[in-house]
């Protein structure tokens, strides 16, 4: 029976007076909403829905007009023109790896891990963390996610504190790693920890977030993966998580490597060998699950901890997660599987392009259409995915008791028309470039689609010099050189004599700055600078030169704000400037190197 059927008989012969009494004054009404989709226990969708809610809990769910009778806010958001979801969860998120897009690009497991992803992770200080965690959540939160679960790196306070910064949830952890080698390959130097040591750091950060008193705030222990963590590692986790009432989470089973690796060092698969430490329950959270033996199948049924489904990444990194995972199977068995976008390495951190994949990929796979329905996949992102992060009692629905975590998507956008079936169309057709607001326990956080908390501008700004910070300690930022440039490299029997770049915008210049740095012509020519982009272009070069010994930085003079043309003899010549020669002011020019071997 609908709520309203509660209230109506309330007021037969209720003077105005006596109504006016009646109605409850509250923090906040979201009225006008088009489309309601609560995913409550009744799986809900309410047209043109309203949404009351009071020191961050949502006291009312019913028609517009209905909570118009009994409810009255000094706050309104308008929901004409859109559709309404629990805010999203995100199971898995690397806040420290949002700086890594374009590093890991046709890597394999091993490859990923130990040139790619490890040696950029061991390169980050506490303010790149900091940087990186913040766009993470920034972009998180534009796209619908209210709350993630990061699987840990080794500066949690900075990641805490970018994160907090936004207003988004967070499940914060440590990496715990003990074992240096693995069949896979050896950690970076600065991510070795003995066990003890690991033990000791991985409980200091839960029992400083695990009970910190912010109610956006929890923590989880973390082993990173099987293979590179002792037997004692894992148990000694699994005991903190019980004595602090948190998650215990790990990656496994993502690549046929890392289930090889584990079958040649421990004789066990890696479900079976959790099996065999006592270690999985419904506290437990495994990440991919892909490469899954029979026996462990069962395990997983029997047992019931979440499994996280991480779509992009297998598809970017080639993991055959989809080809030979059980996760639509183990659904049907019980099992409580949510979705996490792992990385910006894999490109996207959107929930609803990872839950279109999720969804599309299993029915490609399995050659059947009813296979993974647009409903199983939007609760795997809410429902499922708060039970997932142990929240499923504050949030992962819309319905009275929980936490006003809600998103609205605007619908005045071609892929949200025609609107006949709005879980179809959130699934089959939106991206989080939708989202219109976004509420974190009644906060606003994103209003009209910029956050509220921070200076977006600012932050954007920040990123460019965190990854000149990070990249001077790593040599791994050549892994981001375009396949085109590998291409045209390979075709070169000898350096080529010019080569002319037009930098159409400032977004242009690392894209043409790996050709400059695969060509390796003797002569470069670079138009369209100005005095914005003269720093960072000199500073971009710079880094070539320090990873490529390409171009000395102490070659390099420009001074093209007048439109002129500057020339740099390269070695140990001298630098030579000609500003403002050839006319032009303040447009930009060409700005001609010629290096000192082969200069024409």
């Amino acid at each position: 029976m609908p709520a309203s059927a509660y209230w109506i008989p309330a007021f037969a012969g209720m003077t105005t007076v006596q109504l006016e009494q009646r109605v409850q004054s509250v923090d906040l009404l979201i009225t006008d909403i088009d489309w309601l989709i609560t995913i409550d226990a009744d799986r809900r969708i309410i047209r043109d829905a309203a949404i009351a809610v009071e020191q961050g809990r949502i006291v009312a769910v019913d028609k517009s007009t209905e909570i118009a009778k009994r409810y009255s806010a000094e706050r309104t958001i308008d929901g004409r023109r859109t559709v309404a979801t629990p805010g999203f969860v995100d199971c898995h998120l690397h806040s420290s790896f949002q700086l890594s897009r374009g590093l890991a690009d046709e890597a394999n497991a091993q490859s990923f891990l130990f040139d790619r992803m490890y040696p950029y992770e061991a390169a980050l200080d506490a303010d790149d963390v900091r940087v990186s965690a913040t766009l993470a959540a920034t972009e998180l939160l534009k796209h619908g996610v209210t709350c993630f679960i990061d699987p840990g790196n080794y500066h949690p306070e900075s990641s805490v504190e970018g994160v907090m910064s936004t207003g988004i949830r967070m499940v914060v952890s440590r990496s715990s790693f003990d074992l240096t080698k693995s069949v896979l390959g050896l950690l970076p130097e600065r991510m070795i920890e003995n066990t003890a040591t690991a033990l000791e750091r991985a409980e200091a950060v839960l029992e400083k977030y695990s009970k910190s008193g912010n109610p956006r705030l929890g923590a989880s222990a973390s082993f990173r993966g099987l293979n590179n963590a002792s037997d004692e590692l894992i148990v000694g986790l699994d005991k903190l998580a019980k004595k602090y009432g948190t998650l215990l989470q790990t990656h496994a089973c993502f690549s046929y490597s890392t289930h090889d690796s584990s079958v040649a060092r421990t004789g066990k698969a890696e479900i079976e060998r959790l099996e065999s430490l006592g270690v999985i329950d419904e506290r437990m959270l495994i990440v991919h699950s892909g490469w899954l033996e029979p026996e462990e199948v069962a395990i997983l049924a029997r047992r019931k901890p979440s499994l996280v489904c991480a779509p992009s990444s297998s598809l970017h990194n080639g993991y055959g997660n989809f080809l030979f995972g059980k996760l639509p199977e183990l659904i049907a068995l019980g099992v409580n599987v949510a979705i996490g976008s792992d990385h910006a390495s894999s490109g996207i951190v959107d929930m609803p392009q990872e839950v279109r994949l999720a969804c599309c990929c299993y029915k490609e796979t399995r050659i059947n259409p009813r296979v993974m329905p647009p409903e199983t996949g939007l609760e795997m992102a809410t429902r499922n995915g708060a039970k997932a992060a142990l929240l499923d009692d504050r949030i992962g629905s819309i319905e009275v008791g929980k936490e006003a975590d809600i998103v609205l998507f605007d619908t005045n956008r071609p892929e949200w028309q025609p609107l006949i079936n709005p879980v179809s169309n959130l699934v089959y057709s939106a991206t989080g470039d939708s989202v219109r607001d976004v509420l974190v326990a009644g906060e606003h956080v994103v209003a009209d689609g910029r956050l509220t908390r921070i200076d977006e501008e600012k932050l954007y700004a920040e990123i460019p010099i965190a990854v000149g910070r990070f990249g001077k300690r790593g040599k791994f930022l050549g892994s981001g050189i375009l396949h085109w440039a590998r291409q045209a490299m390979e075709q070169f029997k000898y350096r080529p004599t010019n080569l002319m770049i037009s930098l159409l915008s400032d977004d242009h210049l690392p894209i043409y700055n790996w050709y400059v740095v695969n060509a390796v012509p003797k002569r470069l020519e670079i138009s369209g600078i100005n005095a914005a982009n003269n720093e960072i272009l000199v500073e971009t070069l710079a880094l070539n030169y320090q990873y490529f010994k390409y171009y000395d930085p102490a070659s390099i003079a420009l001074d093209a704000a007048a439109g002129g043309v500057g020339e740099c003899e390269w070695g140990e010549s001298a630098v030579h400037t000609a500003a403002g020669a050839g006319g032009g002011g303040g447009g930009g020019g060409w700005v001609v190197y010629r290096m000192s071997s082969g200069a024409e």
